[in-house]
């Protein structure tokens, strides 16, 4: 008997170590992401969403009023550091979630908490990339830089400076 109890035990523990991250995760709200001054310690994408109901409404309206139904993973996807940034003079978090183990499937979001507004990019793996909630030509300049590899504010993220990023 002894024996099924530490092959209960061991059992736990192993399925403890493959939780998802996202499931060990901590709700962040938007008012405490936009306080990292650090990009290495900035809250995720799936920190931010479940915590931030605005963030969460606003973008499943963005993709809805783009009669796109939003995806299943959207919350659960593979995300980066909700980055602050600011642009002209609002305050944005921009980050992004890709479906898991298919980042083909990706959403860049521009989220400016004080406006409660988004706006956002949608790539598929099989169509052309979709703007949500009408971003601005500022914004869609910001989003597209924000997943293309060696631009400008990649490069500016690589070097890890102190947030948040000023944009003109």
């Amino acid at each position: 008997m002894q024996w099924i109890s530490r092959i209960s035990i061991c059992s736990s523990i192993i399925a403890a170590l493959f939780l998802p991250l996202n499931a060990q995760a901590k709700n962040v709200s938007s008012t405490k992401a936009m306080t990292c001054t650090d990009s290495t310690q900035c809250a995720y994408f799936y920190e931010v969403y479940p915590a931030d109901k605005m963030l969460r409404q606003q973008l499943n309206l963005a993709f809805t009023t783009s009669k796109i139904k939003p995806p299943r993973w959207l919350g659960k996807g593979t995300s980066t550091p909700m980055i602050p940034i600011v642009l002209g003079q609002i305050h944005y978090l921009a980050g992004s979630v890709c479906e898991p183990h298919n980042c083909g499937h990706s959403v860049y979001v521009l989220y400016a908490p004080a406006q409660k507004r988004v706006v956002a990019h949608y790539q598929t793996e099989n169509g052309p990339a979709q703007w949500l909630g009408e971003p601005n030509p500022a914004e869609q300049q910001l989003l597209t830089e924000l997943e293309t590899a060696n631009s400008p504010l990649q490069t500016k993220l690589d070097s890890h400076p102190k947030l948040p990023i000023i944009v003109d």
